[in-house]
């Protein structure tokens, strides 16, 4: 069976020219104390924002992460041609009752929802529903086919999604914060033969947050042999609610244009 070692745009491509697969138009820059590895490969694009040990910093730095975060998203928004009264999907993926895989369904309890809320779309907040598909072992269904009958039902402009994603090296585990227009694929890592959740097979844009919350035994020891295992950090839960926090509030801060708005996330 073939395990996919990373979801991380920053360890599959190359961020120089000699690396196997190379990405094009790699660039490195600082902004708001963070470096952001960018890059583009085909029709799309991926910004990878390392964060360190975040759940470790001061509040002041989690709400730079998210100021940041919420400017990548903005940015990411635009180029999909979603206005301001747009309708929104936002879909935390993965399995609330598994540390290393609760970001996605924590992050969608901290969205601020206004669908259905005449007051706030009175306002000038776009339409944004949030949804927790679970995972197909214990919901029977496919995350993604889920996804998209609701996107159908409620006519949404884009998707966005938040998930644990896997790491390959022990440098990247739990210390980056991707944002890709590229879509994602539910338990790639894992092997599931999950539908991809993509622009192709949602008929929309797809906006993917990922931190990588786990990574395989053997890229940790070599030594270690038989069928691959995945580990994580012993302060997993504070972890995942570190990033669910500082996701949610980028989400809430670009759709929202209000900074008040996640001063309840960190």
């Amino acid at each position: 069976m073939n395990y996919r070692k990373s979801d991380l745009m920053i360890e599959n491509f190359g961020m120089d020219a000699s690396h196997p697969v190379h990405a094009a138009s790699a660039e490195t820059y600082e902004r708001m104390g963070f470096s952001v590895h960018t890059a583009a490969h085909g029709n799309s694009r991926y910004h990878t924002v390392v964060t360190g040990k975040l759940w470790q910093s001061p509040a002041d730095d989690r709400r730079r992460c998210i100021r940041l975060c919420a400017a990548i998203l903005s940015d990411y928004l635009r180029a999909a041609g979603v206005c301001r009264n747009a309708r929104i999907l936002f879909a935390g993926i993965g399995n609330p009752n598994l540390a290393s895989d609760a970001v996605g369904p924590k992050t969608c309890d901290r969205i601020l929802v206004t669908r259905g809320d005449r007051l706030l779309t009175d306002l000038g907040f776009p339409e944004i529903a949030a949804v927790r598909p679970g995972v197909p072992s214990r919901t029977g269904l496919d995350t993604a086919k889920q996804i998209a009958l609701l996107a159908d039902h409620m006519d949404a402009d884009v998707i966005l999604t938040a998930d644990s994603v896997a790491a390959r090296t022990r440098e990247r585990l739990q210390t980056v914060l991707q944002i890709t227009d590229e879509g994602m694929t539910p338990g790639s890592a894992l092997a599931h033969s999950a539908s991809a959740i993509t622009r192709e097979t949602m008929h929309r844009p797809v906006i993917s947050l990922g931190v990588p919350m786990v990574i395989r035994a053997d890229l940790l020891d070599e030594s270690f042999t038989g069928e691959p295992m995945f580990v994580t950090r012993a302060e997993t839960d504070t972890i995942a609610d570190c990033y669910a926090g500082v996701i949610a509030g980028a989400v809430n801060l670009a759709l929202s244009g209000n900074a008040e708005i996640t001063a309840a996330q960190v």
